[in-house]
């Protein structure tokens, strides 16, 4: 976590590597992830089923590290459909490519 903590670049690449790091999500269910799919209230993230590999809803409960992370990020991205929007264009999400050098560049 304290290599994720020093990632220097943007916020929702940041965000994303956080809460990979909590939550366990197939990389694609986060990227594709959309503000209204999460109750930051409730601290839950329902993963709709058209993004679940067994077409299923899929409840997720969030620590209270992902709901600080979202809510930090929500003053980022909040305006916008999509949670980790693309840094060229908010109507596609981060590209599973971004995630992946991420990870690369923290060793």
């Amino acid at each position: 976590m304290r290599a994720i903590d020093g990632f220097e670049g943007q916020p929702a690449t940041h965000a994303a590597l956080k809460l990979m790091a909590v939550l366990f999500p197939r990389p694609g269910e986060l990227r594709m992830a959309e503000w209204s799919e999460f109750d930051l209230a409730k601290a839950i993230w329902t993963v709709p089923e058209k993004r679940m590999k067994m077409r299923r809803p899929h409840r997720v409960p969030l620590p209270t590290q992902a709901v600080t992370t979202l809510t930090e990020l929500q003053k980022a991205t909040g305006n916008g459909k999509l949670v980790f929007p693309s840094v060229r264009t908010v109507r596609r999400p981060i590209s599973e490519n971004t995630l992946n050098a991420a990870l690369r560049r923290l060793g």
